[in-house]
């Protein structure tokens, strides 16, 4: 038969799947199949953050497994330095490099930096804990990279579960991963398009809003692309110091605004000296939640609330 009635060919965009714990425990299992020669290293980006109950998320397995690592420099915007790319590229022998989508968004050089690892031969892992929907929903992730971790309990109402996904070239680098946690709720429960939908919804909501709280309050990103879903949307306290930061998120998480502050302490290896844009950064961000259960009215009302907080700082 020329055409089949039905596709019969299995391996045909395939995307291998193990299920863990959480993500950083896929990564660890990654880490571990991996055979990393003695001048090997893992590249990684230089904004990873730490807190007493979650630990550093996908730095940890790199220091469980007790493998060499450096990082990469990155601008204000959380973009990768090129510059600092291409000389961290030139002078040690990647292994694997460690790509970070934050909050959902795409670096606008994503394509010129997957060609420059791929020139050196380097693995490519994309961590997409802030970018599950950008994936599955666009495919503006994900896709260039050979493995991708997500978080699944960050983007649905679930307890725990993390996935490493393996791209259809790819799938030997974890096909003998036996360990599968089938206890790991199924995402294919949730309707997905829906959720990415709302989620980008109330993004663009906050786009709006948030122009009444400048200059002190400004978003992180000006642009928002229609190819990616955010984890939440990244806001920039623009004050000196990180007092109004933290006095934000105290008295918004106290009224019952569950407002975070992802990556307010950076890993002790990140030092200020060799990374002083990344713990500025750290200082002033924060992030506001565009969940699927968030309405606009619980959107205006906070807004409303930042507002009055910051109209109370200014006289106080």
């Amino acid at each position: 038969m020329i055409i089949d009635k039905s596709a019969t060919n299995i391996n045909h965009f395939r995307r291998l799947i193990r299920l863990f714990k959480n993500a950083r425990t896929g990564f660890f299992y990654f880490l571990d199949k991996i055979n990393f020669e003695e001048n090997e290293i893992i590249l990684l980006p230089s904004y990873i953050g730490w807190s007493p109950y979650e630990g550093s998320g996908v730095f940890d397995p790199v220091s469980e497994s007790k493998l060499p690592f450096e990082f990469y420099k990155l601008n204000d915007k959380l973009h990768i330095d090129m510059v600092d790319l291409k000389k961290m590229l030139n002078t040690y022998n990647v292994k694997v490099f460690v790509i970070i989508h934050y909050f959902g968004y795409i670096d606008p050089n994503y394509l010129k930096i997957i060609e420059l690892v791929r020139e050196k031969g380097s693995l490519i892992l994309e961590d997409q804990a802030h970018s599950m929907y950008t994936d599955l929903i666009f495919g503006s992730t994900g896709r260039k990279g050979d493995i991708s971790i997500f978080s699944l309990h960050k983007m649905l109402p679930i307890d725990f579960g993390g996935a490493l996904i393996a791209n259809e070239e790819s799938e030997h680098l974890i096909n003998d991963i036996e360990i599968s946690n089938e206890s790991v709720p199924s995402p294919w429960q949730y309707d997905l398009w829906a959720i990415a939908m709302k989620r980008r919804d109330n993004a663009e909501l906050y786009s709006q809003l948030i122009q009444q709280l400048s200059p002190v309050i400004q978003p992180f990103y000006i642009d928002f692309p229609d190819n990616i879903v955010p984890v939440a949307y990244p806001i920039y306290i623009n004050t000196p110091t990180r007092e109004y930061r933290d006095y934000l998120y105290y008295e918004l998480n106290a009224a019952g605004f569950g407002v975070s502050t992802l990556y307010h302490t950076l890993i002790t290896p990140i030092k200020y000296k060799d990374f002083p844009i990344s713990h500025e950064i750290s200082k002033h961000i924060m992030h506001l939640p565009v969940h699927q259960d968030l309405g606009k009215s619980e959107i205006v009302k906070m807004i409303y609330f930042i507002e009055n907080l910051l109209t109370k700082k200014i006289h106080s």
